[in-house]
């Protein structure tokens, strides 16, 4: 019998999967929405994000939160203004660098959940929480 494709062949392609693996940000809001069932407005709100991830931050809005240290860690919520538009923003650290913080955070870019990296000597960041 002759094959067009070797069984192995198709079972590699029945075994792979069937969307692309997801980015790091997809997980996030997968993770997001599954364990707090909560709907997608989450991503238009920097501090229901950052709570929801058990953030220590009470549900107010951003400019009302203060930060209580300069020395960032992996759980901490930082505090940010923008002096140009007025705003004020909050998101989850997930890793400190020497200079640096990468953080996860809802709303940077409008209403999406995205990753970032912080400069410590940057005048926009406040602190930590």
């Amino acid at each position: 019998m002759t094959y067009l494709f070797s069984p192995l062949l198709i079972a590699l392609v029945a075994l792979a999967p069937a969307v692309p693996p997801k980015s790091p940000v997809s997980e996030v809001q997968s993770e997001v929405k599954t364990e707090h069932a909560v709907s997608e407005s989450v991503a238009c709100s920097c501090v229901r994000f950052v709570v929801l991830r058990g953030g220590n931050i009470p549900l107010i809005d951003a400019s009302r939160i203060k930060p209580s240290t300069t020395t960032p860690s992996v759980g901490a919520v930082a505090v940010e203004y923008f002096p140009r538009s007025g705003l004020h923003h909050v998101s989850h650290v997930v890793a400190v660098g020497t200079s640096t913080v990468d953080v996860v955070e809802a709303n940077y870019r409008p209403c999406e959940i995205t990753y970032r990296t912080i400069n410590l000597a940057s005048t926009r960041l406040l602190g930590f929480r």
